[in-house]
């Protein structure tokens, strides 16, 4: 399943609004939100949209992640 960490990074890395991300998932984009700052949990349905949508597997999330993590970095410099 995923997380709300990987949730947020994979919307940004992708550069979509929450709104243009909630639609390509079917949710509404205040779910999202939701997610996002942790108000409600991503669920087992969530995550398997999300994994469709985006052809997710382990090798994409890693590279997802190491994306994120490096715009994270070059913000604080």
């Amino acid at each position: 399943m995923l997380t709300a960490d990987q949730i947020a990074d994979l919307r940004r890395v992708y550069s979509l609004s929450q709104q243009a991300f909630a639609e390509q998932i079917g949710i509404s984009r205040v779910y999202v939100t939701f997610i996002e700052s942790r108000e409600r949990p991503v669920t087992s349905t969530v995550s398997a949209k999300v994994v469709e949508k985006f052809a997710l597997d382990v090798q994409k999330l890693a590279e997802i992640s190491e994306i994120a993590n490096k715009y994270r970095m070059e913000a604080v410099d």
